[in-house]
């Protein structure tokens, strides 16, 4: 019986190489920065995966840092890179991590010199040189590998600091490695002045393109996830509708396993589809709650959606069995069994949400879009509304979701708080984007008049008060 995924590394030799080259020189002291660029699918952070289990076997490991860009809303800016690094910090020594919080102070909070001492503009050059000043004094003891995966996601504070981290010269133990997906980013995308600010720094930085797998490794592949050797018809169906790309490629398996007597002629989003139909009604259900959310869900937070979605309606959600189930945790027997489900057939993972804490999420984001887009017109807008009530500590969020619940004066005080938030932290050019929402939202003069002040402040500290 195979799996949907396997932990066996296949191919990427050749990519696997430059990156030992980057690490290398950042182990002798020279910081360096690894860019991997590859279609959604091509297998980045696997890549980064095996970089990380092979760091771990070394005489001298490494302290590895992983942080992934959501959307730029889902959470407090700066927050999915903080946590990570926090932690990592925290598993120091005690004299150990006071040398590295020296001066310093709380990275997720206020700056020790305090913001009035800061001139505006430079309040969040200010926040990315003590989060550097971090990460170099970590690499004392050990060489670091801080890694962000889709970049492109990323509120605007993360891409500024992947552009500073880059673009720093001075001696550290430090590799930074970022993934994002060219075809994701529109022509006006501002991403693509981040890239450009990487591109231009002092050392160039190693770049790699992801390309789509041959067909010998397409045949590893398929040898590892189904547990024997393929026959070469079955390499040929994979590598001809895959094209090389390794999630389609694992899809098209566990649908061929799950759906004897379905077509495999459509895309991902058809495969995804087709084994969706066959899960129970409780993991759809687990599925259906978290497609439209825009970041990872803790399990309090799972609960409390579905908690609220079903409040009112005149039917039970679908159960596939009679008997109920008993509770286990924060989700009810229902919900925990359709959880369950969604991890073993490969649709969910377990991972660390915006704030760093353990969350759930689909294992790629094509297959959340998959699953969101079988969600009807009228369920959509009673998910986004129950989202929102779930997801008030991440206002950016709640924002969006009662945007589209048709909840302007709700999203419009969300975005708001969200402002607040990312100002606090020194995220202008975030503050900025929540304040344009709330602008959008605004109906009274009063209101607007508030905002535009606000918005005026914040402008100025990002540097472009026109």
């Amino acid at each position: 019986m195979g799996t949907v995924t396997t932990p066996r590394f296949v191919g990427r030799e050749p990519e696997l190489g430059r990156i030992a080259g980057a690490l290398d020189e950042a182990s002798a002291g020279h910081a360096t920065t690894v860019v991997i660029a590859g279609a959604a699918g091509a297998g980045a952070s696997r890549l980064i995966d095996e970089v990380a289990e092979r760091l771990g076997r070394l005489a001298e490991p490494w302290t590895v840092v992983r942080s992934r860009g959501w959307a730029p809303w889902a959470g407090r800016p700066l927050d999915g890179v903080v946590a990570p690094l926090v932690e990592a910090i925290g598993r120091l020594p005690e004299d150990d991590r006071r040398a590295v919080l020296a001066g310093v102070g709380d990275l997720r909070g206020d700056d020790p010199l305090g913001s009035a001492a800061i001139e505006p503009e430079r309040r969040q050059a200010r926040r990315l040189e003590r989060i550097h000043t971090a990460l170099v004094r970590l690499g004392a003891s050990r060489p670091v590998l801080f890694a962000i995966e889709d970049l492109h996601r990323a509120d605007a504070a993360t891409c500024a600091l992947a552009a500073f981290l880059a673009r720093v010269s001075r001696p550290a133990r430090l590799c930074v490695v970022l993934t994002y997906h060219p075809d994701a980013v529109a022509r006006d995308d501002p991403f693509h002045s981040t890239l450009a600010a990487i591109g231009d720094a002092a050392r160039s930085p190693v770049t790699i393109d992801l390309g789509p797998f041959a067909r010998d490794e397409l045949a590893g592949l398929v040898a590892a996830v189904e547990g024997d050797r393929p026959s070469a018809s079955l390499v040929l169906l994979v590598s001809e509708r895959s094209q090389g790309n390794a999630l389609v490629a694992t899809e098209l398996l566990a649908a061929r396993r799950e759906l004897s007597s379905a077509p495999l002629t459509g895309g991902i989003a058809e495969l995804v589809a087709a084994r969706l139909d066959v899960r129970s009604p409780e993991c759809r259900r687990v599925l259906r709650l978290l497609a439209l959310a825009d970041a990872p869900l803790p399990l309090d937070e799972l609960s409390t959606t579905a908690a609220t979605y079903d409040r009112g309606l005149a039917r039970l959600a679908p159960r596939s069995i009679a008997s109920p189930r008993p509770s286990r945790g924060p989700l009810d027997g229902d919900l925990d069994a359709g959880l369950a489900e969604g991890l073993e057939s490969g649709f969910l993972l377990r991972v660390p949400g915006p704030d760093g804490g353990p969350a759930i999420a689909f294992r790629h984001a094509l297959i959340r879009d998959a699953v969101a887009a079988d969600v009807l017109p009228f369920h959509r807008v009673r998910y986004h509304r129950a989202l929102a009530a779930a997801l008030e500590a991440r206002p950016g969020e709640a924002a969006r979701h009662h945007r589209a619940g048709l909840r302007p004066a709700h999203a419009r005080a969300a975005a708001t708080r969200a402002a607040e938030a990312a100002d606090a932290v020194d995220a202008v050019e975030d503050a900025v984007r929540e304040l344009e929402l709330a602008l959008e939202l605004a109906r009274s003069d009063e209101a607007s008049s508030e905002l535009k002040v606000r918005a005026a402040e914040v402008t100025a500290a990002a540097g472009r008060p026109a």
